[in-house]
């Protein structure tokens, strides 16, 4: 079989993906290096980097998710939800400004208001 390129997933044994490779060089593009109680992943590494996810115990919503090395965040982002899980803020720390990011839902909880990038 002749294959010039892809990628490959692979599957642990309860049959979650637990990582992504290239399949000609065999490189690791993907890990899951951590799932919580729920199945979510935590903990991943993605091309070198590590990427954390924090999530709500009573709700199970993301709280919060970081990219980086060593302490070295190049990506740290915020998440706030309403009391039926709608996405209402989120907060990015990655830069030395910080962007809020707030949305607002009408009665049928479509959005109605976003305002993205407000500095602080």
């Amino acid at each position: 079989m002749f294959v010039s390129s892809g990628i490959r997933y692979l599957y642990n044994e309860h049959g979650y993906m637990e990582a992504i490779r290239d399949l000609t060089s065999n490189r690791e593009w993907y890990r899951v290096n951590t799932l919580d109680a729920r199945g979510n992943a935590t903990v991943q590494t993605i091309g070198g980097l590590q990427q954390t996810k924090y999530y709500t115990p009573k709700t199970g919503f993301l709280e919060r998710q970081t990219v980086g090395a060593a302490g070295i965040y190049v990506q740290d982002l915020n998440y706030q939800w309403d009391s039926i899980g709608n996405l209402s803020g989120r907060v990015d720390k990655s830069t030395s400004t910080t962007l809020t990011d707030t949305f607002g839902y009408d009665g049928l909880n479509r959005l109605t208001q976003s305002t993205v990038g407000n500095t602080t």
